[in-house]
């Protein structure tokens, strides 16, 4: 072979790889409430369990194949035979599960505080399946494992070791001290056999709640690894060294191995720890472990599970070498790229089954849900959402900043009957959006629970207003720390109820314990007997979060995102961005386009220096919005230079209103301004969308000097009585583009 092409090649085939292993991913893996996060590995597929506390099935099980993409498989504990938390507290129930596998057999240990036993033997049992997926056994409960929690097993030859937190013991300094010991465990009979060993109290010598912990066996030594100062800002984990599996173990001097707690509450990720370590098939060390996105300091997603990078220098483990920190963006593991299919935004309950992201609060004592005909039936049942008690409530987990639940419910209730949407962190501080009857008079109702004091229930009916009809859509929309509420015949017809509630009443450092937040169904009978039920026809969560294009046909799909809540459906568009050939859509993107004002998709001119746009909005109503209203429109631009934006837009006011346009906060002089009615251009609205009004319209051409590349922000301001912005787009071409 000429060496000169051998050359080439050898360069291209570097620099693939080069690029390969530069790509990157977010963290979280897992958003959302998945905290204390254990993984193995079996040959090429990882397996992750995460903590659920008091809601049921428990420990989400999860399989991925280049630990970023993670499909969740099933559940552990699917059978109330197997998890029986009638009557648990909240924060109560499954507390840090831990995965191993063993000569073709997985186990899962855990600690279940409250929980009903028939051993009275402590709080710690695991269970075993050869299949991930499942069937997992019936608990086999850890006898002396009293005042124990976050068992781990080890196996090494023919035994079979636990390691575990001891919060009661003898001698102990006060009550924030733990201990982590190891004892030989009788893995057939579940108990524990001959004297526990110390192993530490965790590495300062003040150290508080020492728990997690986790074996392993590196470079011819014992690695002990645990989480120490508690799960919220001081956490951190640190690791501890052996010749021995006894002991004496000695701290590494690299600890706290990880930590942010010297980052300062308000950084962007806190609460670092409770982590397990995975060794890939290429021999890189990874951490999946705890950590917590704060909005303002407040917590309102719960605590997420994160990925990190690890590398041994000896027998010392450094987190995310050169960094020292866990970042929202890593660089990917070099293992295949196996991302799964997500699933549909709408629920529309045509599966016999529930789906996995489907929980109910605490074990299910009878059945409280059927599905026939896609619909989802929740009896209407004495429980309530405010006790520590199993009510026909069916949540999933909330896990954007922001979001949008949608559901509609077919109801007829009789005196003290309701059902609705609810947003709840715990039996204590939630939202419910309702409908009910009080006397011979139906109602939609928003309760909100709170208190200032975390232990007492203190309710609040926000609003009510009368209702007619057994047909109603009930709407939930958090943007961060604010949250509203929507109901109305028809998706295209909701009204707000309400005005801005407080998202803060969600977030576990407000409510207190360990959980996330949920959005979901609930129906109840508030004590009285009842056969009535409440049919759901749908269920729909909508993350609108920063969506990257998705290329379909050659084309850029871009999810639209709205930062304003409508009483119609526009914040539910989609835009296509090509090269002048119409894209084809794929049914679940052609049904957004329901109901859309003004063009289907966005034209930019081939030679457009626009790479990706996560928030292209047709049909953006301000009529809602007296005096100025703003939105905004993030855009990635690879080439500096000037761009023309170019906008179509209608008013509903006088010819002195007008529209802007700014650059990342900056607003041009007047002469950027569009004037209404000037250009005398006139078009009728789709009378299917609105009445058959004239409205003034504008079609034109203003430009920005743009100097930096990368992301930049573009902001549309009104004034006075309302417009309405069909399309608009951004290129460096002095031409307006022709829409198909």
């Amino acid at each position: 072979m000429n060496k000169k092409i051998y050359g080439v090649l050898v360069l291209t085939l570097f620099c693939q790889l080069a690029i390969a292993q530069l790509e990157i991913f977010d963290n979280p893996v897992l958003s959302g409430f998945h905290p204390d996060p254990s993984v193995v590995r079996v040959g090429d597929d990882y397996y992750l369990v995460n903590s659920s506390f008091e809601w049921f099935p428990g420990i989400p099980i999860f399989h991925s194949k280049d630990l970023v993409n993670w499909e969740q498989i099933g559940y552990v504990l699917d059978r109330p035979s197997q998890l029986d938390m009638s009557g648990n507290r909240s924060s109560s129930g499954i507390w840090a599960p831990t995965i191993r596998y063993h000569e073709g057999m997985f186990y899962v240990s855990v600690t279940c505080k409250q929980c009903k036993n028939d051993c009275n033997c402590g709080d710690n049992f695991y269970v075993t399946a050869e299949n991930p997926a499942g069937p997992w056994s019936d608990p086999v409960w850890i006898d002396g494992s009293q005042h124990s929690i976050d068992p781990t097993l080890y196996f090494e030859d023919d035994k079979v070791y636990y390691i575990g937190n001891r919060h009661r013991f003898a001698g102990q300094s006060d009550p924030g001290q733990h201990q982590i010991f190891i004892q030989e465990l009788d893995l057939e009979n579940g108990k524990l056999l001959g004297e526990s060993t110390h192993l530490t109290y965790g590495h300062a010598t003040n150290a508080f709640a020492a728990e997690g912990p986790h074996l392993y066996k590196v470079n011819g030594k014992y690695l002990l690894l645990i989480s120490e100062g508690g799960t919220w800002h001081n956490h951190a984990i640190t690791t501890f060294v052996s010749d021995s599996i006894l002991g004496p173990y000695e701290p590494t001097a690299i600890n706290p191995a990880i930590t942010h707690r010297h980052l300062g509450e308000n950084y962007s990720i806190t609460t670092i720890g409770h982590a397990d370590l995975v060794e890939d098939q290429n021999g890189q060390w990874w951490s999946l472990l705890l950590g917590v996105r704060p909005v303002d300091g407040y917590n309102i997603l719960g605590r997420e599970t994160f990925l990190t990078p690890v590398k041994f220098e000896g027998i010392q483990p450094v987190f995310n070498v050169g960094k020292g920190k866990v970042l929202e963006e890593e660089i990917r593991p070099a293992l295949p790229w196996t991302p799964w299919e997500k699933q549909a935004s709408r629920d529309e309950f045509n599966e016999e089954r529930l789906s996995f992201n489907w929980n109910f609060l605490r074990t299910p004592q009878e059945a409280l849900h059927s599905i026939k005909k896609g619909n989802l039936y929740l009896k209407v049942r004495p429980e309530k959402l405010t006790e520590a008690s199993n009510p026909s409530l069916v949540a999933r987990r909330i896990e954007h900043y922001k979001y949008q639940a949608t559901t509609r419910l077919k109801f007829s209730p009789s005196s003290n009957e309701e059902a609705g949407i609810v947003a709840i962190q715990n039996d204590r501080f939630n939202y419910r959006l309702i409908l009910t009857m009080e006397g011979n008079n139906q109602y939609v109702k928003l309760i909100k629970a709170y208190s200032k004091k975390r232990k007492e229930l203190k309710e609040e009916v926000v609003a009510q207003e009368p209702y007619k009809g057994d047909e109603i859509v009930f709407r939930v929309v958090q943007n961060r720390l604010n949250i509203k509420f929507w109901f109305g015949e028809t998706e295209e017809n909701l009204r707000l109820i309400g005005e801005n509630q407080d998202a803060r009443v969600l977030a576990s450092n407000v409510a207190g314990g360990f959980t996330g937040p949920y959005v979901g169904m609930y129906a109840s009978s508030n004590g009285e007997k009842s056969r009535n039920t409440a049919a759901f026809d749908w269920f729909e969560y909508l993350p609108q979060e920063k969506q990257f294009a998705e290329e379909v046909d050659g084309n850029l799909v871009v999810e639209a995102e709205d930062y304003f809540s409508q009483t119609n459906n526009q914040n539910r568009q989609w835009y296509i961005i090509n090269s002048g050939t119409e894209a084809k859509l794929k049914p679940e993107v052609e049904s957004h386009l329901e109901g859309a004002s003004g063009g289907s998709y966005l034209e930019l001119l081939p030679d457009s220096r626009v790479t990706h746009a996560d928030k292209l909005v047709p049909g953006i109503n301000f009529s809602n919005h007296p005096g100025i209203a703003i939105v905004d429109y993030k855009v990635k631009i690879k080439t500096p230079g000037r761009y023309y934006v170019w906008v179509k837009a209608y008013s509903h006011g006088t010819e002195d209103n007008g529209v802007h346009v700014g650059l990342d906060g900056e607003w041009p002089e007047s002469g950027q301004r569009m004037q209404w009615c000037k250009g005398k251009k006139q078009w009728t609205w789709d009378s299917k969308q609105r009445t058959k009004e004239v409205h003034c319209g504008v079609e034109k051409l203003i430009y920005l000097d743009i100097h930096e590349p990368g992301e930049h922000i573009i902001s549309f301001s009104m004034r006075e009585d309302g417009f309405e912005m069909d399309q608009w787009g951004l290129n460096q071409n002095y031409e307006i583009p022709e829409l198909k």
